[in-house]
């Protein structure tokens, strides 16, 4: 199996009114994510539409047709989705893509955490893990059969199972891959984690690769940002900015070879996807707003991934599987012999841009793996 591969083939962007030339238009024609073009438009798939949709003939293509809500007039008596500007794909550094506001309900945060108990981080020297607690979710079957995805947070309770909200925003996820993405897979699993400031300290995690033992090679990443309270102050549109500065959080990429950086805007409702290709050559980490505590929102990250371990709880014990597979193996307590040994697989993974081959390992340094899964 390969690495997943992105698609910016499929997607245009047609402009309308040539003459209608805004800030906005301007920056999706620099940052959309494909081709920016008004004519031969029957190669692709999905086309978004900006400006006066009558004068768009959908008889030269069988694509999927987007019309921008902002952007846009003349639109109400057509078949098209309408979508917003943030809900438009972006070209980020070419190794992901990029939604600003790819979600529309604004409760979410709440949501989230008023459906699961956060749980307390251990065995882990990521800056600001005191700010921080987190929660590992995934679908539990009345059986008590799941997913387990075994990386570098390590969370003190039991994994547990989606609730509305969560299905809500991976079924949303999971309903556009396929746009973007060459083979095909499916989002399973989810790391949430909130970020609190504290008086003064700012929560931030240290540069590093995600950890993909438990992840198919063509598994993609997904992370998804929500901010408690900050709604109504949005700046722009999408920024929340005090004195002109942003308050909000930044996801800082750096090549592992060239040591090349940019940075992606964690935007409240925002969606960024990657394959496990951009893992591998890229370190990422969370940076905060440079303003002093108490000028930062409580965050919520929700990074949604890819699990291809199979775990069940019965006799009173979890069983794992190797890919894929029927869960038939004990999960047994860590030795210090196996901890060396992931940790030193670990490091490579952060280090180098090799693809880390796991073996099958029946153990976690997660002692919430060992735990009933709640259902």
């Amino acid at each position: 199996m390969q690495e997943n591969i992105l698609i910016r083939g499929n997607h245009v962007l047609v402009l309308l009114d040539d003459e209608n030339q805004n800030d906005q238009i301007e920056y999706l024609k620099t940052n959309f994510w494909g081709d920016v073009r008004n004519d031969n438009l029957s190669s692709y798939k999905y086309i978004y539409l900006a400006g006066d949709v009558s004068k768009y003939n959908k008889n030269d293509t069988d694509a999927t047709v987007f019309v921008i809500l902002e952007l846009s007039n003349n639109y109400t008596d057509t078949p098209f989705t309408v979508v917003t500007l943030g809900e438009v794909p972006l070209n980020m550094h070419g190794i992901g893509v990029y939604f600003r506001k790819f979600f529309c309900i604004d409760s979410i945060f709440n949501q989230v955490k008023q459906s699961h108990t956060f749980q307390n981080l251990t065995e882990s020297n990521k800056t600001g893990n005191a700010l921080r607690k987190g929660i590992y979710l995934t679908e539990v079957t009345p059986d008590h059969q799941f997913h387990l995805l075994r990386c570098s947070t390590n969370l003190t309770g039991p994994t547990e199972n989606f609730r509305p909200v969560d299905t809500l925003i991976v079924d949303k996820v999971n309903s556009i891959v396929d746009m973007f993405f060459e083979s095909q897979v499916t989002l399973n699993h989810v790391l949430a984690q909130i970020y609190e400031n504290g008086p003064v300290k700012k929560a931030a995690i240290k540069s590093h690769s995600d950890k993909t033992k438990d992840m198919p090679r063509n598994g993609i990443m997904a992370f998804c940002t929500f901010y408690d309270g900050v709604g109504k102050g949005i700046s722009d549109g999408f920024d929340l900015s005090y004195k002109g500065t942003s308050v909000l959080t930044r996801l800082h990429w750096k090549n592992k070879t060239t040591g090349e950086t940019f940075d992606v805007p964690l935007y409240p409702n925002s969606l960024y996807m990657v394959p496990l290709s951009t893992n591998r050559l890229w370190i990422h980490e969370i940076r905060a707003s440079i303003l002093p505590p108490e000028y930062l929102p409580t965050r919520l990250g929700y990074v949604i991934r890819c699990s291809n371990t199979k775990a069940v709880w019965r006799d009173g014990q979890t069983f794992i599987g190797q890919t894929n597979e029927i869960p038939s193996v004990p999960l047994v307590p860590m030795t210090e012999e196996i901890i060396q040994q992931v940790r030193n697989l670990y490091y490579l993974e952060n280090t180098t841009t090799d693809i880390i081959t796991y073996p099958f390992i029946n153990s976690s340094m997660n002692s919430g793996d060992y735990k009933c899964p709640i259902v």
